[in-house]
């Protein structure tokens, strides 16, 4: 009886630490969870807070709390749809001017409008910030208009990089071993640059039922019998940028002193100064001083002589409120001074990143319906797209998977594509040096909300000049 009694006692401690063992290791899985959590917003509602851009914003940047763009220091200023009220967007600048990000305040949109790692984003009706604005505002009204689930869809991805991680259901079904392991191959991955998203279960935030249920058959069909793939199956994202051509330009030039030498309103003009930094990029024609001109010119004789040799070019007209010129006068100087220039008509992603693959930077000039107008240069491109893998223990007599790379934990990273569109992009971002104070506003401006429309600043009118040496 005594042995039996002993027997009895020794199993049921062993059960108990097998127990202990198993509840400590999902305690400590769910506490690291909730600290990383902190960092990020939440995933449910529809829009986001302006603390929500802070928090974005921080992360957008590979912020911490002791990051020096970390929310703490962040400037956020709300923008407004006129008639209901309810935000639009976020202009987040980064404390000690380095940089900004504009976000949506919707996420039936994508999250990052554009972005600078320097400078400030400075909004006003006369600067071209006007028309990205505009833009931007009009579509995140339209897409909030939105009642289906095609939109959210389609950007919760992307939305995903910022929201918390789905609390993951702490079941028996899966031995503390495994459980180690997982939390294992989340610190790997997280390593390589990727997000956790959850477990398998979370696909379904972001895929239609029936992609959904055929994602659930194909890692089902994948992973090894032996395990629950419904426990061991986790997800992961990234954000990559792809095709990144540009700053192009060195430059930045704006209308005030020295580039205002000798005007009588003491503005050089936004004409001039996007034909100067066009020609001061080429370096050409060789009549003009390079070396003594500079990125950070100074007021010596061979600055003043190009300086105001392009305003005149340009055959600016100084008034009180301006210096004025337009793109065909800029075309006639450009030639003059002995560039090839085509007017190519409104801006399109065609016909800027092709440009920017050739190394020549872009003059575009806007005008709005009261005559007010601007010019500036676009000088960089770049295409950023999300990819998102699925990690499972493989089936061991799947020929598939007999020569592909497992991490140190035993798992296979498999490619899915959790958003709906055909290569997971997220979008592509034009660099706009717009030719303003200290470079106020210089960054890159996503494509598609950027493209002009009949409701905003300086679209009434745009034009491009495509440029190259002869």
């Amino acid at each position: 009886m005594k042995k039996a009694a002993f027997i009895i006692s020794v199993l049921t401690m062993l059960l108990v630490q097998s127990c202990t063992n198993q509840d400590l290791g999902s305690a400590d899985s769910a506490t690291k969870l909730e600290v990383s959590n902190s960092m990020y917003i939440e995933r449910d509602p529809s829009s986001i807070t302006s603390s929500d851009a802070n928090k974005v914003a921080a992360l957008f940047h590979g912020g911490s709390p002791t990051s020096t763009r970390s929310s703490v220091n962040n400037e956020v200023t709300e923008i407004k749809d006129s008639i209901t009220g309810e935000p639009l967007l976020y202009i987040v600048n980064y404390g000690g001017n380095k940089g900004f990000v504009l976000i949506s305040a919707s996420k039936n949109t994508t999250p990052i409008l554009a972005y600078s790692d320097t400078g400030h984003f400075s909004l006003s009706d006369d600067t071209p910030t006007a028309i990205f604005v505009g833009n931007y505002k009009k579509s995140i009204r339209k897409a909030q208009q939105c009642t289906s689930d095609s939109l959210r869809l389609k950007y919760a991805l992307q939305w995903a990089s910022f929201e918390k991680t789905e609390k993951p259901i702490v079941s028996r079904a899966i031995s503390y071993e495994m459980q180690q392991k997982k939390d294992k191959e989340i610190a790997y991955q997280e390593a390589q640059g990727y997000k956790y998203l959850g477990g398998i279960t979370a696909a379904q935030y972001y895929l239609p039922q029936d992609e959904y249920k055929t994602f659930l058959k194909e890692m089902e069909s994948c992973s090894d019998p032996q395990y629950d793939y419904m426990e061991v199956v986790q997800l992961f994202t990234k954000v990559i940028t792809q095709n990144s051509i540009g700053e192009l330009l060195q430059t930045n030039w704006h209308q005030g002193y020295p580039f205002n030498v000798d005007a009588p309103n003491k503005l050089a003009g936004c004409v001039p100064i996007a034909v100067a930094q066009i020609t001061y990029y080429h370096k050409y024609p060789s009549k003009y001083n390079w070396s003594q001109i500079g990125v950070n010119p100074v007021l010596n004789d061979a600055f003043s002589y190009f300086i105001k040799d392009i305003r005149n070019l340009c055959e600016v007209k100084y008034e009180a409120n301006g210096t004025g010129s337009n793109h065909l006068k800029a075309k006639k100087a450009l030639e003059n001074l002995g560039y090839s220039v085509t007017i190519a008509g409104t801006p399109s992603e065609d016909k800027l990143s092709s440009q920017i693959i050739l190394k020549n930077p872009t003059y575009i000039q806007g005008i709005n319906s009261s005559g007010k107008g601007h010019a500036w240069v676009c000088d960089g491109y770049r295409n950023i797209q999300s990819i998102s893998i699925a990690t499972f223990i493989p089936n061991p007599n799947d020929p598939r998977f007999e020569l592909k790379k497992k991490s140190p934990n035993g798992f296979i990273g498999y490619d899915v594509n959790l958003q709906n569109t055909p290569v997971s992009e997220i979008g592509k971002y034009f660099h706009m040096n717009l030719g303003w104070w200290a470079g106020a506003s210089n960054g890159w401006y996503r494509y598609d909300t950027y493209m002009q429309n009949e409701e905003t600043n300086f679209d009434k009118e745009q034009t491009i000049l495509t440029i190259k040496l002869k």
